[in-house]
């Protein structure tokens, strides 16, 4: 150490320009940093994330921005107008893949033609007329494609929804919007949610933290130099250090081209709260041999200075390392990218403050004793007299100490039970701030922003295939938060209901091909399915932002899709199934209602809960009723319909409007009174129609009652979905029996009945017959990957903990040449972890991406106490062979650098507090909480484990003189 220490003096003007000039080199590098908030970015590769990049590339963008517009009313000339403005203004911004809001969203309506795909408003002709803007609400608010996910069921709030390309500069895209959407909104409120929105806002918050609390934290540092040694030197050279030791640090991220993290945002106030300690113990040295060897040279009194404090300094530096450098294999590239670089800054600091600071300190007078010394020695008597007291207690109650530990034990094994995580990014936002409050909003009126995709394979022109999608649709928005699902089987819904009255899939690939060419060339149909129709998605938004509430929901799905989803069926028709297999169809499919129908219910209501076993036992009691006649206005409508048939579609040409009427009653007054069959319905047609009008073509009569049979056999379906319908309607709750839309709910449900054709899952085992259809699902979207998040943030903690502990336990063994003083060194630390953990459960602070981290540094940190406090202890028994002055001694000197150095430190991280990201407050008052809580294990429960097992560690003899083991330590007092 003497010779290191008489090289740094000898080449001091050699290791200054050296410094200065790496100082620049790192400065310039600083320029280049730049600031990262993508939580995805954070991700090593892995499938999950693999996967949601596939989405994204190949669907349109699975990142979205939501831009909420508040009316006094939505469906005005104006408001219209500035809503198509800002839509179109979005498509213009670089990264942007798809915009839909109220005035470019697709309608699926019905014409004098049928069936329409239409735009919802034509942005060029924005109605102006009041009673058409009426009308135009009122349809909007009923159809479920907008209500609740364009427009919020008062009118009073629309959303803009913009999808990114993967490659999009996230923050560049949200900047764009955010400027183009206030040049536009006029005196509209506006809100703005979704991730690249909220990755804005934070690498705002963050900026505006660094600007504030890095001259805070200085500003503390130099208050304390300068109370402690009142002069110039000691002020700024530590703090040069420091700040030297930060921009080598931070200049190496930019020349590396490592990006500023959400974690990594805080590197410059940690260096500088810890970092100063290094450079203050070798001053605090070379003023302590000033002052007491009066006359010597100052290169010889700095040699001396740095050669006696150069190994606590390289211990106190390499366990503070070591604690950072556990991060190295975190599944979060923020978290090691954060302990590499740290430990890098720390490792700077040490050695500018053995090299540097020293050569720099050379060529300064020596500093002289001051004439006010003795009064500042008084000055510290409370400090004195409370050593002393901490030493007394120490030595009389060592025991009970010890037995307190088990008390800790005891609450952290029930405190550590009790902690969560925490991983959406959503939650590291006050309560107060802007981007809460407009997720409170999405929250409440859409749904939520968090993205969900549920990515099937199958044949997507499969009714099999797309009935599989909706009823796991059903199962997701029973779900807790889940809202607002849209696939391809929807549309095709949507269609159905507008040609035929029930949302619902038609039975036959004919039928679902026939609806799937009127949206042949829409945007929208690029987002929800592949051109070939192999595969497509299900996308959803999620509310909740907690991420407990996260992980039910990605549990949940994963175990509809691995263990309830029917990922392969046989189509059977249901004429050629004997009687046992069509009783046991029939119970399948009552199960099957009875599930869609709960989970309508619950989506309906959250708080519905219905009674499986009586819904059940009411469906088996409904379903097989006989036949029951036409309602007089079923009828009547029906009348209208065939006559319009007989009219305008028949083969069977009947002129005579009279006539045409005749035909029409007698062929509806047989359909309200029996269920048809083709060969029935043609016996009736021949009665009811005069045979002159089909005696010569025989055949056109058969074509006629092939196209009218759906006709009469839709009406008499509905009519009987319609009875069981009212007869379930008691058993719900009042809140469910007078809402419309659960009654169509049940319509639907029920619908599968009607049908002639059924998907069931191979393992029923029905029927060897029929064709075998496969579907299978896997999960995507922002909860999946949060969900990473969290595991990664358990498996970091884990990781970090053990191989922070296991170092630093070696370490000291190896320094105390012993595996017992080893041990027994390390565990004050350990206490306080544990101490640390138990804080947490009871005060319920998460494992997020800051806290994850406090262990380890406090390992790394704290562990320098046990270490000064063991290192002085040992030497002053090399001096005495009673334990218990020895003990006192050390408290009483080293205690106080000890008890000094904690506050420091604590203070240092305490100013976190003021930032305004939720992790790195939790991260300061916890951290600053573990400096004291280890420093004052280091000085109560240490000291007491070593009078406690005085007879292991220095022998059965209480007079042994430890002389001989301790002169093998080469330990010095410091």
């Amino acid at each position: 150490m003497r010779k290191f220490a008489e090289m740094v003096l000898k080449y001091r003007v050699m290791v200054i320009v050296l410094t200065l000039g790496v100082t620049l080199f790192f400065g310039y590098g600083v320029a280049k940093v730049r600031l990262n908030t993508d939580l995805l970015s954070y991700l090593k590769h892995d499938p999950i994330v693999d996967l949601f990049n596939r989405i994204g590339d190949e669907y349109g963008g699975n990142t979205i921005a939501l831009t909420a517009i508040k009316a006094d009313e939505i469906f005005t000339p104006e408001t219209l107008t500035v809503i198509s403005q800002l839509t179109e203004a979005y498509k213009q911004v670089p990264g942007v893949s798809t915009v839909m809001s109220l005035t470019n969203i697709l309608d699926i309506g019905k014409s004098d033609e049928g069936l329409e795909i239409r735009k919802l408003i034509n942005k060029h002709n924005i109605p102006q007329d009041a009673e058409e803007l009426a009308r135009l609400k009122t349809y909007t608010l009923n159809k479920r494609m907008y209500a609740g996910k364009f427009i919020s069921l008062d009118g009073k709030y629309t959303i803009i929804l913009c999808r990114l390309k993967p490659d999009a500069d996230k923050e560049a895209v949200a900047h764009d919007i955010k400027t183009i959407t206030e040049t536009h909104k006029g005196t509209y409120q506006v809100y703005y949610s979704g991730l690249p929105l909220q990755m804005l806002e934070i690498g705002e918050i963050i900026m505006n933290d660094l600007r504030v609390l890095v001259p805070i934290v200085v500003v503390v540092v130099l208050l304390i130099l300068y109370v402690s040694f009142k002069s110039l030197r000691g002020v700024v050279f530590p703090l040069l250090t420091v700040i030297l030791a930060t921009l080598w640090a931070v200049g190496l991220m930019g020349w590396l081209r490592i990006e500023i993290s959400l974690i990594s945002n805080i590197l410059p106030v940690i260096l500088i709260a810890i970092g100063s300690a290094y450079g203050i113990h070798l001053i605090a040295k070379y003023y302590e041999d000033a002052h007491s060897l009066s006359g010597v040279d100052k290169i010889p009194l700095l040699a001396t200075a740095l050669s006696e404090v150069m190994l606590p300094i390289f211990l106190a530096g390499l366990t503070t390392s070591i604690g950072f450098l556990t991060f190295g294999g975190s599944y979060l590239t923020a978290v090691t990218e954060f302990g590499l670089f740290t430990a890098f800054g720390v490792g700077v600091a040490m050695l500018l403050a053995v090299t540097f600071l020293p050569a720099l300190l050379s060529y300064l007078p020596v500093p002289k004793q001051k004439p006010d010394q003795t009064q500042q020695q008084h000055g510290n008597r409370f400090l004195i007299a409370f050593m002393d007291r901490l030493g007394e207690l120490v030595l009389t109650y060592s025991k009970w100490i010890i037995a307190s530990v088990l008390v800790v034990l005891v609450l952290a094994a029930i405190a550590i039970p009790r902690i969560t995580t925490q991983a959406n990014m959503l939650e590291y936002f006050k309560e107060t701030s802007n981007i809460r409050l407009s997720e409170n909003l999405m929250k409440e009126q859409f749904g939520g922003s968090i993205p969900i995709q549920m990515l099937i394979t199958g044949d997507l022109k499969d009714p099999f295939v797309l009935k599989e999608m909706i009823r796991m649709e059903k199962y997701m928005e029973s779900l807790s938060g889940v809202n607002n699902t849209q696939s391809l089987a929807d549309l095709v819904c949507e269609m159905n209901d507008v040609m035929n009255g029930h949302y619902t899939i038609p039975e036959t690939r004919e039928q679902v091909a026939n609806l799937l060419f009127m949206l042949e060339g829409e945007e929208l149909l690029e987002q929800l399915v592949n051109k070939d129709y192999s595969e497509g998605v299900i996308q959803a938004r999620f509310s909740n932002t907690g991420t407990t509430e996260i992980i039910a929901a990605v549990k949940a799905l994963n175990h509809y899709v691995t263990k309830d989803m029917d990922t392969r069926q046989h189509v059977l028709a249901v004429a050629t199934l004997d009687s046992a297999a069509q009783q046991k169809l029939r119970e399948f499919q009552i199960t099957q209602i009875s599930t869609a129908i709960r989970q309508d219910a619950q989506n309906r209501m959250s708080a519905a809960q219905i009674d499986a076993a009586q819904l059940t036992t009411q469906l088996r009691q409904l379903v097989d009723r006989p036949f029951a006649p036409l309602s007089e206005s079923a009828q009547t409508a029906l009348r209208a319909r065939v006559n319009t048939f007989l009219r305008d579609e028949a083969d069977v040409q009947l002129e005579d409007e009279e006539l045409r009427y005749q035909a029409a009653a007698a062929i509806v007054a047989v359909a309200s009174a029996e269920p048809l069959s083709s060969e029935r319905l043609l016996e009736h047609l021949k009665t009811a129609i005069p045979e002159e009008y089909w005696q010569d073509e025989p055949e056109i009569l058969e074509y006629t009652g092939e196209f009218l049979l759906p006709i009469l056999q839709e009406q008499q379906h509905f009519q009987c979905i319609e009875d069981i319908v009212t007869a379930l309607r008691p058993i719900f709750p009042d809140e469910l029996q007078t809402n419309p839309k659960f009654r169509e709910d049940l319509r639907d449900d029920l619908w599968v009945l009607t049908e002639t054709s059924v998907g069931v899952p191979v393992a029923l085992n029905l029927s060897p017959d029929g064709d075998e259809v496969a579907v299978t699902s896997t999960q995507s979207g922002m909860l999946i990957v949060i969900d990473a998040i969290q595991r990664s943030i358990i498996h970091s903690q884990l990781q970090s903990l053990i191989w922070a502990l296991a170092l630093v336990a070696i370490l000291m063994s190896i320094q105390f040449r012993s595996i017992v003083w080893g041990l027994i060194v390390t565990s004050p630390t350990v206490l306080t972890i544990l101490i640390n953990f138990a804080v947490m459960g009871f005060v319920h602070v998460p494992l997020d991406i800051a806290t994850v981290m406090v262990a380890s540094i406090a390992i790394g940190i704290g562990i320098d106490y046990s270490i000064h406090f063991t290192s002085r202890l040992r030497l002053e028994l090399s001096e005495q062979s009673d334990l218990l002055p020895a003990v006192k001694k050390t408290l009483a000197t080293t205690g106080q650098a000890i008890l000094i150095n904690a506050l420091t430190v604590a203070l240092g991280f305490i100013i976190l507090l003021g930032a305004n990201l939720l992790p790195l407050q939790r991260f300061g008052w916890i951290l600053a909480m573990t400096m004291l809580v280890s420093s004052g294990a280091a000085m109560t429960y240490l000291p007491a484990m070593i009078l406690v097992l005085k007879g292991v560690l220095l022998g059965n003899n209480k007079t042994h003189n430890p002389n001989t083991d301790i002169h093998k330590l080469n330990l010095t007092r410091t």
